[in-house]
């Protein structure tokens, strides 16, 4: 999820090789995606957005989901946001944006890896999905 449609764009083609990727421009679509497709299998969210930003976001999807793992972009320097993301919401990681291609897969496949380790049950039978 990303507000900036060409960071959107950007990240779905850099990740779409590796997983089935769905984009929203904002944290309402994000979330109507979650409820209406396929399950989500983690989020990669950006951190400042209009109306609901990516703290409220995966504070949503904690509560909602639970078993969904969410990394949140920064470009934001701001440590009470930080400390707020981690503190308050379900993040996995928090990266600084924009972050190389290879980092953000990585801390996808690490994610995800937590998630199959704590045994949480799988969100369908096709390939890990990701929402960015």
């Amino acid at each position: 999820m990303d507000d900036d449609t060409i960071v959107l764009r950007v990240l779905r083609r850099s990740m779409e090789d590796n997983y089935d990727v769905e984009t929203a421009e904002s944290g309402q679509r994000a979330l109507e995606i979650l409820r209406s497709s396929e399950p989500i299998s983690c989020v990669v969210s950006d951190m400042r957005m209009p109306a609901m930003d990516g703290i409220e976001l995966v504070q949503t999807i904690a509560i909602e989901w639970p078993e969904v793992p969410c990394i949140i972009l920064t470009g934001n320097q701001d440590e009470e946001s930080e400390r707020r993301a981690i503190n308050e919401s379900n993040v996995f990681r928090l990266m600084n944006k924009p972050s190389p291609r290879i980092e953000i897969i990585e801390a996808i496949e690490s994610a995800l890896q937590h998630r199959r380790e704590k045994r949480l049950p799988p969100s369908s039978n096709s390939p890990f999905t990701v929402s960015a």
